[in-house]
């Protein structure tokens, strides 16, 4: 699967999202995967280099970047993974690229367990994304690093085919990589009284919707949820002395 899109992020009071989403009107549908209105979890398992190469690049501003991650959809009522997909999230200034393929827990616990130079050569991919990963992680030695988790609400447009809004609320991060991490592991990396909303689109936002920006003056963000879980699960881990992990202090050390 392949998506180029532009996006835009803006961070409000969540006691005003009712208020911001009812400005849109008949505009936006409830995606089908809201499940009454309930949202779903996003669970998000993102690689890095040992010393941290692609954390590195959002925090010294590079206008291309790459994200390596394992996407686990999951249940709000009960925490239990629905799917799983290898993805990879690049941007190049303000253009998003993504893409990504669905896998099954035993792939994922392997990528996340690390991929063997044997392992790696002998392996038959069969598909671009997970070709790109393995080369990655032959090239650099890929790990998982951080995950982080949060309640997504997602519209679509029947009036703009192309445009997606997605709302994000109770975005956590955790030490926890494994597929059997639990909801309590999780820290907030954004209060709970701030929601992420985001509008995509491929070309040109819609007149009518930057007219409810304005109307709502809304200031656009730039958030990164990667470089924000990494900052805060670590420097958590550090303070309650909970967490021993080396790539923390080659991180410091550079």
């Amino acid at each position: 699967m392949f998506a180029n899109r532009y996006e835009l992020k803006y961070i409000i009071q969540t006691k005003n999202m009712s208020k911001l989403l009812d400005s849109f009107g008949q505009i936006l549908t409830p995606d089908k995967n809201n499940k009454n209105n309930l949202g779903y979890y996003n669970h998000s398992i993102y690689f890095d280099t040992h010393k941290l190469r692609f954390y590195r690049d959002k925090q010294e501003g590079l206008l291309q970047r790459l994200k390596p991650r394992i996407r686990l959809y999951r249940g709000v009522n009960d925490f239990e993974i629905k799917s799983l997909f290898l993805e990879f999230k690049q941007k190049n200034d303000r253009t998003v690229f993504k893409n990504r393929v669905e896998i099954d827990a035993q792939t994922a616990t392997e990528l996340l367990l690390g991929c063997e130079q044997s392992y790696i050569d002998t392996v038959e991919s069969k598909n671009e994304t997970t070709e790109l990963f393995y080369q990655l992680s032959k090239k650099y030695l890929l790990r998982p690093k951080v995950a982080v988790n949060y309640k997504r609400f997602a519209y679509f447009s029947e009036l703009y085919p192309k445009l997606r809004v997605t709302v994000d609320q109770s975005i956590e991060a955790s030490l926890d990589v494994s597929l059997r991490a639990r909801k309590s592991s999780f820290a907030n990396i954004l209060s709970p009284r701030y929601t992420l909303i985001e509008f995509k689109y491929d070309s040109k936002l819609p007149k009518l919707l930057s007219s409810i920006i304005r109307a709502h003056e809304l200031k656009n963000v730039t958030f990164s949820k990667y470089s924000n879980a990494m900052e805060v699960a670590y420097e958590t881990a550090r303070s309650t002395q909970n967490y021993r992990h080396n790539l923390y202090i080659s991180a410091i050390k550079g």
